[in-house]
């Protein structure tokens, strides 16, 4: 059988094991982009640098000893958002991403907003910005076209170019709004976010060129091929 070859733009491969990978090798994945994610919560500075160090001492192996690249995307998810020491995080995330080599800022955004969701956004759209690194931008399940807007905002006053920046997780309240803002439109297939015909409908409607589809497969049920 002749596979397309394609890049599944967001995995959490922490939470998935290594035949998930070469299952996804045999249907023609070459590459994923590994995001970091919440772990359920982080309780200071070094849990979060604990867990880039495991996606790129740990996963990034498993990945790619299945024969596909692994990018590597790190950064502060908005649910992951230490209790205590953001600001000393924020401050020295620029050394993460060279130590644990990361490609892309991410997964960063918004969940419930607020003063510290907004500032770790920001703060890391910025570096995002200095660095020319690509930026993965989270939008939660619930009230998304308020917070994509707000999204947006933000983007603009980092001063990110829209083009670095992938804003993930749309649906069909928020697609439109997202077009215009020169982003990278990101669309999860996921039990939880959009199913395969649901995807469909929203990818005939949509420029193609600047859709980006993933899985975004983790611990939970997924459309694993």
């Amino acid at each position: 059988m002749n596979n397309i070859a394609f890049i599944d733009a967001h995995t959490h491969a922490n939470s998935r094991s290594s035949e998930d990978f070469e299952r996804l090798a045999v249907v023609g994945c070459v590459g994923l982009v590994a995001v970091a994610g919440d772990e359920g919560g982080f309780r200071g500075p070094d849990s979060v640098l604990d867990h880039f160090q495991r996606l790129d001492r740990v996963d990034r192996a498993r990945v790619e000893q299945a024969g596909v690249k692994c990018f590597l995307a790190l950064g502060v998810h908005p649910r992951g958002i230490p209790g205590r020491g953001l600001d000393e995080l924020l401050d020295g995330l620029g050394d993460a991403l060279d130590s644990y080599r990361a490609d892309a800022i991410g997964e960063i955004g918004l969940e419930q907003g607020g003063d510290d969701e907004e500032r770790a956004l920001l703060g890391q759209l910025g570096l995002a910005a200095e660095r020319a690194l690509p930026a993965i931008v989270h939008t939660p399940r619930k009230g998304k076209a308020k917070v994509v807007r707000r999204c947006l905002e933000l983007i603009d006053e980092s001063g990110i170019p829209p083009a670095q920046v992938l804003l993930d997780h749309l649906d069909e309240t928020c697609l439109d709004q997202a077009v215009d803002s020169g982003c990278y439109l990101g669309l999860s297939v996921h039990p939880a976010k959009l199913s395969p015909a649901e995807t469909c409908g929203l990818v005939a409607k949509t420029d193609p060129a600047r859709l980006v589809l993933s899985t975004d497969m983790g611990s939970n049920p997924s459309y694993l091929f």
